[in-house]
This record gives C-alpha cells, sequence and structure tokens, in this order.
C-alpha cells in the first residue's frame, strides 16, 4: 500500500524571509512553527541560508522554499531511517531572471541514483516526480545558471512498484571485477542498453550502449576513486558502486 506525506510549506511568513536556521524541518524556526512542517525531511542549501518565498512572489505561485545563494544548491533530505522513501514529486521553481536548466540529483544509500537536467520556464513551476527502485536518501538541485531554484508542493514517501520486472531484467548480471583496474566486464542475461558512469559528485563522465549481453568498459583513463554505473536493461535501470584502483 502506498504511503506519502504531503507538504504545501502553509502558515509560513507573509513575505519574502530568509529564515534563521539553515535548514526548514519540524524542529521549527523564524519561518515555521515548530511542528507546524511535517517530519521525516528537511531542506537546507549546500551553502547560505534558507529561505520562504510566499505565493506570489517572484513568479512562484505557490508557498516555496529554497537556496537565498546564487552559488547555493538547494538540498531535500529524508531523514527517517525507519521508513524507505522510493517516491518523490515536488514543483520546481527557477524564481528568478528568464527561466534555467536545473540539474537534478537523485541519491541513495550507495551514491547517485540518476540525474536528469529540467527546464524551468519563467513565472512557472515544472512538476517533477519519480519512483526509484531503490530508497532516496536525498535530491540536490543546481541552478545551470547560477539563479535561485525553489522547491513547492512536497510529495514523499513509499510507493509500491512491481519488483518483478526489475529482478527479471537484471537476473543473472555481473560486473567484476571491482575493485578494477582498466577493464570492467559486465554480463546480463538480457542485452544491456546502456551504461553511464557517474562521479561521486553525481556528474556523468560517460555514457555508452552496447545493446549486448556483454560488454567490456575502459577504465583505464578514471583516476583512482568511487564511481557509479547506471545500467539500462528493457528501459529499467539500476545503480551499482565501483572502485577504481
Amino acid at each position: 500500500m502506498d504511503s506519502l506525506t504531503f507538504e504545501d510549506f502553509a502558515n509560513g511568513p507573509d513575505a519574502f524571509r530568509a529564515c534563521d536556521e539553515e535548514v526548514i524541518s519540524d524542529a521549527g524556526n523564524d519561518c515555521f512553527a515548530t511542528g507546524e512542517i511535517q517530519s521525516g525531511f528537511e531542506i537546507g542549501t549546500t551553502v547560505g541560508p534558507i529561505v520562504f518565498i510566499p505565493a506570489g512572489r517572484f513568479g512562484v505561485n505557490n508557498n516555496a522554499v529554497g537556496a537565498d545563494a546564487f552559488l547555493a544548491n538547494t538540498v531535500i533530505n529524508f531523514t527517517d531511517t525507519t521508513t524507505a522513501v522510493n517516491a518523490v514529486a515536488f514543483d520546481l521553481h527557477s524564481a528568478l531572471g528568464d527561466g534555467a536548466p536545473i540539474l537534478v540529483r537523485v541519491f541513495g544509500e550507495q551514491g547517485i541514483i540518476d540525474s536528469l537536467v529540467v527546464d524551468a520556464p519563467q513565472d512557472a513551476p515544472v512538476f517533477l516526480g519519480m519512483v526509484s527502485p531503490e530508497p532516496i536518501v536525498s535530491i540536490e538541485l543546481e541552478n545551470l545558471d547560477l539563479v535561485l531554484e525553489h522547491v513547492a508542493l512536497l510529495l514523499f514517501g513509499e510507493c509500491e512498484r512491481p519488483t518483478s520486472v526489475l529482478d527479471a531484467n537484471f537476473e543473472g548480471f555481473s560486473y567484476f571485477p571491482n575493485p578494477v583496474g582498466n577493464q570492467l566486464s559486465l554480463r546480463n542475461e538480457t542485452a544491456i542498453e546502456s551504461i553511464t558512469v557517474y562521479d561521486v559528485a553525481g556528474r556523468a563522465l560517460e555514457t555508452v550502449k552496447p545493446f549486448a549481453r556483454s560488454f567490456e568498459l575502459n577504465t583505464s583513463e578514471y583516476p583512482r576513486g568511487v564511481y557509479f554505473l547506471k545500467v539500462v536493461v528493457e528501459n529499467v535501470a539500476k545503480t551499482y558502486q565501483v572502485v577504481k584502483r
């Protein structure tokens, strides 16, 4: 059964305000009373304060929260360790300027699950929704035009999804060696459609499309460190961690 929590950031200030805490959560601050915000998540930034924007300001049509500094990214953290969050949806705003592309990075317990760039127009939100094959720990939003990004109408929780397709698509999947040197071997009983390599910051470094049940990925040019592979089989994706030695 689906179990989802909705937060509309109601009962906030009557005007635009930088909050006195670095995060917005159910703990409260001068923007929201204690317990006013739903539990299970917090929204902060990579640097600087978090701000509240009331509906009707800066093209935001519902109460929104996010970064107050152009160089800061807005970060949604899911904080309830007893409940798995695999479904998230929200309205995404580029609150200033003429609209902007926003990089969305989705992280799980083992690192990045997926990333994508969405175009947020001026004076209108983009609705973004996702259901992940694994629990979501955090989502980081980066405005690539160095403007601001803000979140409204947040919905999150656990959403049932069939596991049989995922299991069948990756039945017999393997990758080796790990740690890897110059070449990583990938095998699967169903053809691998694509492989995307990410660094620990969530940047996509390379995408290959083998359309084959086996593939040798050249890792010789990668520096030592931790990387993540997003493997797609019949439009279903799973993420794996690889260490380059």
